[in-house]
């Protein structure tokens, strides 16, 4: 994972599986049911004590350099959940899909060597498999 043009390791296993979930629902909710579900599958026990310090693990990996009790600006606490604030060219998925909506515009209006380079951009966003080994 890169984030701010830096590469972050996110642990294998629980944090790359929440932090997939958050990544597919980026800048929306993501409840505590889905994300304990992500981390331990269905029926696995959790407790919210848990999950929180899951979640605490996962934002060390986001904001490194966050002082112990400032609050998060990455992974912001909601009722019920968690949501993930990113804008959308930092989410490989998110800025292919928008450069994709491009190109199919361009395309409509008759541009299509300009849809061609946006389509060329989509395609290169895409930095190694989609949501990494979690996929």
């Amino acid at each position: 994972m890169e984030l701010d043009g830096e590469p972050r390791r996110v642990p294998a296993g629980r944090l790359s599986g929440a932090l997939s979930v958050l990544l597919v629902h980026a800048g929306k909710p993501v409840g505590d049911d889905a994300l304990a579900e992500a981390m331990w599958g269905n029926g696995s026990p959790r407790t919210t004590s848990t999950l929180d310090s899951h979640v605490f693990r996962l934002r060390r990996v986001l904001e490194p350099g966050r002082s112990s009790g400032d609050p998060s600006s990455t992974l912001v606490r909601e009722a019920g959940g968690y949501r993930l604030v990113v804008a959308t060219d930092q989410v490989d998925s998110l800025r292919f899909a928008r450069l994709a909506v491009d190109a199919a515009d361009l395309l409509a209006q008759g541009a299509p060597e300009r849809a061609l380079r946006r389509t060329t951009e989509a395609l290169a966003s895409w930095r190694g498999r989609p949501y990494g080994d979690a996929a």
